[in-house]
């Protein structure tokens, strides 16, 4: 079946995503009585494809409990080798399910102690649906456009995307800053009007399909997550109740900014805690609360506040998907643009503008404001190059009249939902 999408200026046409392809993985952690379960059923409800409900993100969909995917009497659980275990059955489990069930939508609960644990899930996850992916060689993108663009300009790298938030109207802020390659090369009105360029006619790989997973940390108050722990009366209260404490200590530190998932706040409001607005807070609420942050990213015309986005050069997308590209270097232009309006904390969508399409949130870990003739080694390094001398260089390109003395931001990140490649309007 082929579908016909229009992207600005650009007509796509495609054959339909596989399955594999079109498969949206919900990674649910959080310490011991969050209520990771419990969110989990209901989310399994939610997801369940109703009338006027968003494809996006409903379909059939089935939960494996992570606790209860891998036992062993031979290993300790905080041991390297049981979580290699223990991403293997969960990825075998979600085969069998994706191949010969043809289920579209899959939960995963499990409480992730480290980045690492969370992103060799992701990583076998995405290579399991690439691997099932039966639409990749058939699916092409035909781009048009009025204005004509040099080749070479197509092909230049860049890693110093311009980007565009809510409401941004101008410069880096509205998307047209130099994260598109040929940004150099374009007059300061059609940069400042944030115009959407796209390439003249070409065929390439449709950007538009990929897996998405996404990731999620419940959190709580340390009172309330006792208080949960201690009203189940096991036979290991004690032990649970200073494990949860325990727990959410250590995943509070190791992911403050999206790095084990996007943080959902699960603490009953006064309201809810007094009787008074019963349900407001429950299992269902904080699923709700799942779908709507989901719909936010894969399907932002969903939320009445576009979110900030972060533009990069195709050519990086891998690099920032896998990892091996963690910072990004823009010019600092005055308190305009995307430069000025991301802080520590924040959660950024990961654009390709001149590709039509968006790929990953990131969590941003830090913002540092420094010089050209002042960038080190090492942010060149997390910038994807080889020396700073090479990021100057890039910078000098993309940024044209840029002088040594000139301000630039370093804005380090991570990934904390990977989107695959959805088209963007």
């Amino acid at each position: 079946m082929l579908s016909t999408l229009w992207l600005g200026a650009a007509r796509i046409t495609r054959k339909m995503d596989c399955a594999a392809c079109s498969a949206v993985l919900f990674v649910i952690g959080g310490p011991l009585g969050v209520g990771k379960s419990t969110t989990s059923e209901e989310l399994l409800q939610l997801l369940l494809p109703r009338e006027h409900a968003s494809s996006a993100v409903q379909g059939r969909c089935f939960l494996v409990e992570g606790d209860y995917s891998l036992v062993a009497n031979d290993t300790d659980f905080r041991d390297e080798s049981f979580h290699a275990a223990w991403a293997s059955c969960v990825v075998a489990q979600v085969r069998h399910m994706l191949l010969s069930h043809r289920y579209s939508r899959v939960v995963i609960n499990y409480v992730f102690e480290r980045r690492s644990h969370l992103v060799s899930l992701v990583d076998a996850l995405r290579a399991l649906c690439s691997e099932l992916c039966t639409c990749a060689s058939q699916s092409t993108v035909r781009r048009t456009h009025k204005e004509h663009i040099n080749k070479s300009d197509e092909d230049t790298n860049s890693s110093c995307g311009g980007a565009s938030g809510a409401g941004a109207g101008a410069g880096a802020g509205a998307g047209a800053g130099a994260g598109d390659a040929s940004a150099a090369h374009r007059s300061k009105d059609a940069s400042d009007a944030g115009t959407d360029t796209m390439p003249r006619d070409v065929e390439a790989p449709l950007a538009g399909h990929g897996p998405c997973v996404l990731c999620f940390r419940l959190d709580a108050t340390e009172e309330f997550l006792v208080e949960r722990v201690v009203t189940r009366n096991t036979s290991q209260a004690e032990w649970e109740r200073n494990r949860c404490v325990e727990l959410r200590r250590v995943l509070s530190e190791a992911g403050p900014c999206g790095e084990l998932g996007q943080v959902v706040d699960t603490t009953p409001c006064a309201g809810c805690l007094a009787g008074a607005r019963e349900g407001h807070c429950s299992a269902a609420a904080v699923a709700g609360k799942l779908v709507d942050a989901s719909l936010r990213w894969i399907a932002p015309g969903h939320s009445p506040a576009l979110p900030k986005r972060l533009d990069f050069s195709e050519v990086y997308v891998s690099k920032v998907v896998s990892g091996i590209k963690t910072a990004t270097t823009r010019l600092f232009r005055g308190g305009v643009g995307i430069a000025s309006q991301l802080a520590r904390g924040d959660l950024a969508l990961a654009s390709c503008r001149r590709g039509g399409f968006v790929f990953a949130v990131l969590g941003i870990q830090a913002r540092h404001e420094t010089t050209m003739d002042k960038l080190t080694e090492e942010v060149a390094i997390r910038d994807g190059f080889n020396s700073a001398d090479d990021l100057r260089a890039a910078l000098r390109h993309h940024y044209a009249g840029i002088k040594h003395t000139d301000r630039v931001v370093v804005f380090e990140f991570c990934v904390v939902h990977w989107l695959g490649r959805r088209p963007w309007s």
